[in-house]
């Protein structure tokens, strides 16, 4: 029996004890009451007993009114004392979830958080008991409506507290079981994931409980506690997403053993992207891995360089060769090739399009094509050690990663950097520094890309050294890392610098009702507005433009949304660096870098994907351009240019019908802002509400980031931001 039940019952006999010994005292009352009511037997003890009966009666009418009545009030206010104790429980609780925001491998703060809720499950527990007991009150006018909130409230408090165990209870299985994750020994069991999965479900069953008790809260229901109602209200609006989130975890508890590997290995394909050759989901591919989960541990893990699993597409000059053929949807991607329509489609320009789940799915269905023609090239160098995994034997990936070099340099920021000692390589290498050394080493100083030397190629030895000095230095203070790193792996997935995507459907789900699958946003309701731009030009020239964007939206009286969305780059003179990686004229005249012969410029294929509805009324500057559908949006995309000391200036223009939604309450416009992973654009918003809107009813604007600057001018709201995750706004006003 668990802990939380065996308290639940001795509270319920307490009470009942309570109850049954108030019941006592009223039965023995009214029994002498009735004894003194008795028929009299003749008309003289019927007179005799009439004034009695009188005097009687009025004795009997006020024990009833003291009694029946004051007594369950008195009650009430004598539980007092437990609602404010549950409530200092739940307060309790509160602050250490938000401790565990910052350490979230601490059990200590988990274990006082599961006994708060305990304590507050008791309290509350008790007080629906004992509230039973005021029953008869309800029937006093102005007293039952008092009631009847508490009475509706108490059943959801006592449910949610026990959900709350239950999910402490679950936490400190997982983090048990995962203390040492990157041991040789221990982690989770089989048993482990069953109690987790077990815990879930009670969370679930609970959840069903809960969620049509809140859905029935009035906000005269709250009248003992008029604040909590917009805390209610809010909820209520929620409620769906909160459903299908309970229903999504309840199936992630599930598949915990295929998603760790508990029972037999998990493999992930594990890709690294370089934002500086910008790709819809965040980079150019430059570095591949296999990260394997064994009973929730870590397996050995490196990276190596992705020529070596595309080199039977990418080299002319290898044993084994292949073409696979570019998807028709990406016929825009073979201007790259020196030869268009002999163009191979390969890992490394698989992440095309900004939906991660399809490019995820894409890069699992080109791993095993790629992987028998190359590591037969490997196996055809002498001296190879490089050893690629192989899925038809070692089993088929569950989920792939995406990890960007601005993710690992915050991570060497959270360790304090590293220092790669590697033959001639000697470096000291932090957060600052990063990114210009693995280009010196990769586009300058390293050697061929299609020779295998270690792990990765010969090319990519200092990218792989990197990884393996961090993998040693968070490995010699897990205590001191592991919470550091595992908080901006969270934080990275709302910006996008981390991205996952997993087989399992039920995973995969919560991670899209999260909003952090990194999916194009396809909203029933509302506006959308998301610009992708895709570096083509085989050059890592997003390193050093400068963007700026803004987008002027109007809105009619009748509902309607017109955007003319701008955006533009700037190419500065920078200095040569240290490295020389960057130099201060002529920036693609570098030896060894692998730009395009005779495309010194930054060219992008651009799209802004759209509402489907959304009619196109103009375009500025954009080549070859097209619209297209794709993810449930329509599209407008073309290719567009920088140049070096230049400013150079594109833009689209569209409508939306009937994007604002009028109710009860007023009008209410809300459109979504997407960023793309591995880019961060400073943008302008201003939107022009309809006329009606003057100074006197300012509208209101909600969902604004903590940095996000507003200006509000008559009809006229202006936001500046910088788009460092997706952002979403909400204008609310009444004509």
């Amino acid at each position: 029996m668990r802990r939380g039940d065996q308290d639940r019952r001795f509270s319920a006999r307490d009470a009942w004890r309570d109850a049954t010994s108030q019941f006592s005292e009223w039965r023995d009352v009214t029994s002498q009451f009735a004894a003194a009511l008795q028929k009299p037997t003749t008309l003289r003890e019927r007179l005799r007993t009439d004034k009695k009966m009188r005097i009687v009666a009025f004795v009997m009418l006020a024990i009833i009114l003291f009694c029946l009545i004051p007594t369950p009030i008195l009650a009430v206010t004598t539980t007092y004392g437990l609602a404010k104790d549950g409530q200092a429980h739940l307060k309790n609780a509160e602050n250490d979830f938000k401790l565990l925001a910052s350490k979230p491998t601490n059990l200590a703060l988990i274990s006082d958080a599961q006994n708060e809720l305990q304590a507050a499950h008791n309290d509350f527990f008790q007080l629906q008991i004992r509230l039973s007991l005021a029953s008869p009150a309800a029937a006093i006018p102005g007293v039952g409506s008092k009631l009847s909130g508490p009475e509706k409230l108490l059943p959801l408090a006592v449910e949610g507290t026990q959900a709350g165990v239950y999910a402490c209870d679950a936490l400190k299985v997982i983090l048990t079981g995962l203390k040492n994750p990157l041991g040789t020994s221990g982690g989770l069991t089989s048993a482990d994931t069953d109690q987790v999965a077990n815990d879930f479900d009670q969370i679930h069953t609970l959840f069903g409980q809960i969620a049509p008790g809140i859905m029935t809260l009035t906000q005269s229901d709250l009248s003992l506690a008029p604040s909590l109602w917009k805390t209610i209200a809010s909820v209520q609006t929620k409620m769906p997403e909160i459903v299908s989130l309970v229903n999504d975890f309840d199936g992630v508890a599930h598949a915990l053993p295929s998603l760790l590997g508990v029972g037999k290995p998990s493999p992930y394909l594990v890709e690294v992207l370089d934002s500086s050759e910008l790709r819809p989901t965040g980079g150019f591919i430059g570095n591949f891995g296999v990260l394997t989960l064994q009973n929730g541990r870590l397996q050995p893990f490196h990276v190596s360089d992705i020529t070596l699993i595309d080199s039977s597409v990418k080299f002319d000059n290898v044993p084994n060769k292949q073409v696979i053929t570019i998807p028709d949807r990406y016929t825009w991607m073979r201007q790259v090739f020196v030869n268009p329509w002999d163009a191979s489609w390969s890992l490394r320009d698989s992440n095309l399009d900004p939906n991660y789940p399809t490019v995820a799915q894409y890069a699992m269905q080109l791993y095993p094509e790629l992987q028998p023609m190359a590591q037969a090239n490997l196996d055809a160098q002498p001296n190879n050690t490089v050893h690629l995994y192989d899925p038809q034997k070692s089993g088929q990936f569950v989920g792939v990663i995406t990890l960007s070099l601005g993710f690992f340099a915050q991570a060497l920021t959270a360790v304090g950097g590293v220092t790669v000692s590697d033959g001639p390589i000697h470096e000291n290498v932090d957060a600052g520094n990063f990114v210009a050394k693995i280009h010196y080493y990769a586009l300058y100083k390293g050697g061929n890309d299609s020779q295998s030397c270690g792990d990765t190629s010969c090319a990519k030895i200092f990218t792989s050294d990197v990884v393996k000095a961090f993998m040693e230095k968070f490995k010699s203070n897990l205590p001191l890392y592991i919470g550091k790193i595992g908080k901006l792996f969270y934080e990275s997935l709302k910006t996008k610098d981390v991205e996952i995507f997993v087989t399992n459907p039920d995973t995969e789900q919560a991670l899209q009702d999260l909003k952090i699958a990194g999916t194009v946003a396809a909203p029933k309701t509302g506006d959308s507005v998301f610009q992708v731009d895709t570096n083509i030009g085989a050059n890592k020239d997003n390193a050093f433009l400068q963007y700026q964007m803004t987008d002027g939206v109007s809105l009619d009286d009748g509902g309607n949304v017109t955007h003319h969305l701008n955006w533009q780059y700037y190419w500065p003179n920078i200095p040569a660096s240290k490295d020389g990686i960057i130099p201060s004229t002529n920036p693609w005249d570098i030896p060894n870098l692998s730009y395009a012969a005779g495309a010194p410029d930054y060219h992008s294929y651009s799209r802004v994907f759209t509402p489907p509805n959304a009619k196109l009324l103009s375009q500025l500057n954009m080549q070859n351009f097209n619209t297209d559908t794709e993810f449930d949006r329509n599209t407008f995309g073309g290719d567009v240019y920088a140049h070096f000391l230049q400013t150079t200036k594109y833009g689209v223009a569209w409508s939306v019908p009937n994007t604002v939604v009028h109710d009860s309450a007023g009008y209410h416009y809300h459109v979504i802002y997407q960023r793309e992973a591995g880019i961060i654009w400073p943008l302008t918003i201003k939107v022009t509400l309809p006329s009606c809107v003057s100074n006197a009813t300012p509208p209101v604007t909600s969902g604004l980031q903590p940095t996000d600057k507003v200006k509000v001018e008559g009809n006229v709201v202006t936001i500046t931001t910088n788009l460092t995750v997706d952002e979403q706004f909400q204008f609310d006003w009444n004509c």
